[in-house]
């Protein structure tokens, strides 16, 4: 017995209608096949001319009205099968059917939004490549020329960037392919890995010519890592000579960072700790000169130099040991600071009440950093109206 022929997916038809159609397709088809096969047969056998003349007649022959109609009949069901078949592509490309990894099986919906976030990274990823315009970190980054990367000479040849991934922003439990609210929608800055490596040779050589061959993971547990700075930096969308000030500095990662990333712009940073500040002097050491007579580190109480701060345009804090009465006064400080200012406080928020911000501020975002130590701090990002 014959197996049954399935058809699914009919526009304007029936699955009955559809299936009998089609077994008569299949019948008339079978029909025409024998009847091939016969005049062959006929045509070829050399001692019946008249069958063999009669074969041939019958195949040169128009065939008449009731073979021509179900010809147009057959290929108007073929010609239905085939755009049913590229309908079922197009929807298995927009819609993708369950995957199975290891045996287990993934429902459509979930893969369905890893494709359309792998998308979106990717196209993020071919914008970033041609303008890089968030933190203009292109040439003017390991060129020094200062000019914007919208206009990049294209004479200048390719630079090695690098391949910094979302886990280097973020530290999260879930593997490489999970998604979780801390990680999702978040975009992973790359500079030229030339200025990383200057970046990395300071500190290394610093705690090379340290006694403590492991000063980086205790003191500077708590400041950002360098891709979480970058993409920190690249949310305050700074302008190339825009002045940092680093409240807390610690071993002033973030100070030298941003010297490295804005070839005109100044960084200083103020630490209350002489240990964290002669690391920071140690590694601002290792930097080209260029670089030093940008970068102003000082060790010194904060509050005394409160009367500097509105020189800064961005001004980072890093409150992991401020006590409420010390935060309530750089909180006063902070209201003299000129409008545009933006600030940054890691680990503490400037107001009591969470989402709310101090007088004379907006509550612009809060987001999760990776720190040295791999875990996370909090940034909270204010905007001086």
């Amino acid at each position: 017995m014959d197996a049954p022929l399935l058809v699914t997916g009919g526009a304007d038809r029936s699955e009955y209608s559809v299936s009998r159609d089609a077994l008569e397709i299949r019948d008339f088809l079978r029909s025409l096949h024998l009847e091939h096969i016969a005049r062959r047969s006929s045509s070829g056998d050399q001692d019946d001319n008249d069958c063999g003349t009669e074969a041939m007649d019958r195949m040169d022959a128009q065939p008449n009205l009731a073979e021509m109609s179900q010809l147009r009949h057959i290929n108007e069901f073929l010609s239905s099968l085939h755009e049913e078949q590229v309908g079922r592509r197009s929807s298995f490309s927009s819609h993708p059917s369950p995957q199975t990894n290891h045996g287990v099986a993934v429902p459509s919906e979930v893969s369905g939004q890893f494709n359309d976030s792998l998308r979106l990274l990717h196209a993020e990823r071919l914008v970033r490549r041609r303008t890089l315009e968030p933190c203009q970190m292109q040439c003017e980054l390991a060129m020094g020329s200062g000019t914007s990367s919208g206009s990049r000479n294209h004479a200048t040849p390719q630079l090695a960037m690098t391949n910094f991934s979302i886990g280097d922003l973020v530290s999260c439990r879930h593997g490489l392919g999970g998604c979780c609210l801390q990680c999702s929608g978040r975009v992973v800055e790359n500079v030229p890995l030339e200025l990383y490596s200057c970046f990395s040779q300071a500190y290394n050589a610093s705690s090379a010519a340290s006694s403590s061959s492991v000063w980086h993971l205790q003191d500077a547990a708590s400041e950002l890592s360098f891709p979480a700075f970058v993409s920190l930096a690249a949310c305050l969308r700074p302008d190339s000579s825009e002045r940092l000030l680093h409240l807390g500095s610690g071993t002033g990662r973030a100070v030298i960072a941003w010297a490295l990333l804005f070839p005109q712009a100044q960084a200083c940073g103020i630490e209350g700790s002489i240990n964290l500040h002669r690391i920071a002097v140690r590694a601002c050491s290792h930097l080209a000169v260029a670089i030093q007579q940008r970068t102003f580190l000082h060790h010194a109480d904060m509050m005394s130099t409160q009367d500097d701060w509105c020189q800064a345009s961005v001004i980072l804090i890093s409150a992991a040991s401020f006590s409420d009465a010390a935060l309530s006064k750089v909180v006063k400080c902070l209201g003299r600071a000129a409008p545009g200012t933006r600030v940054v406080s890691l680990l503490q928020p400037l107001a009591a009440a969470s989402g709310q911000a101090p007088l004379g501020y907006t509550m612009v975002k809060e987001s999760v950093y990776r720190t040295v130590g791999a875990a996370n701090v909090t940034a909270y990002f204010y905007l001086k109206s």
